[in-house]
Parts: C-alpha cells; structure tokens; sequence
C-alpha cells in the first residue's frame, strides 16, 4: 500500500508544479495573481525537493541527502529558469527567500553569487558520499 500512495503523491505534486509553472507562463508579470501562482509553485517544488530527499534516503542512505537537495536547488532550478522561464540557468528571482537574500548579499550580481553557492554545494555534496 505505501509503493502505491508514494507513487500518487509524487505523481500529484509533479501535476501540480507543472501547473502551476504553465499557469504563470501564461500570465503578465504586471497580473495580481502572478505573485501568488509563483508562491504557489514554489511552495509545491520545495515539496517536490523534500519528497525526493526522503526517497533518497530510503534508497540508499541519509548522506545522499545534501546532494538530492543541492541537485535540486542548483540543477533542477537552472534547467526550470533556463527552459521554462527563459532565464540565465542561475537567475536569481525575486521570490523565493533565497533569493531574496542572494540579492540582498550581492546585488550588483545575483548570478554570479547564486552560481558560486549552487557549484560548491554541490561538490561538497559529493565529498560527503565519497568521503
């Protein structure tokens, strides 16, 4: 039974994320709801980071952890920015908290920081498995 709810709820949630990713396509930047579909998916997608992280440490173990979640902050969001949004593959936004202070530390160049932080924990991620 749990393979089986498991398998419903990332099914839903991928739904979900995608969307509400086309419903923001569709909208002006200037639209009041815009603000509140992009909150939307990016509530769902962190949902969709610590389902995987949790499936991931059942799989294989808890040290793949770091790797799944900067796999997903770093690659899966460049891939999203890159070909959903149109985007440099680190754009910084300006909703999500993290970018909100990744544009707060650097603001000249959000993307260069967002770049630095997304490569390096993601190597360090691979140090730890290997390690």
């Amino acid at each position: 039974m749990i393979p089986i709810v498991w398998i419903l709820i990332s099914v839903i949630l991928l739904g979900f994320y995608n969307g509400l990713l086309l419903k923001d396509d569709k909208l002006s930047e200037n639209d009041p709801q815009n603000k509140k579909i992009e909150l939307y998916w990016h509530f769902v997608g962190s949902l969709i980071f610590i389902y995987i992280s949790l499936t991931t440490w059942y799989v294989w173990d808890i040290k793949y952890i770091p790797l799944t979640l900067s796999s997903f902050w770093g690659i899966f969001g460049g891939i999203v920015h890159k070909i959903g949004l149109n985007k440099p593959f680190f754009f910084v936004g300006t909703t999500a908290k993290t970018d909100k202070l990744i544009r707060k530390l650097f603001p000249k160049n959000p993307e260069l920081l967002s770049g630095i932080l997304k490569i390096t924990l993601i190597l360090l991620s691979i140090l730890i498995i290997v390690l």
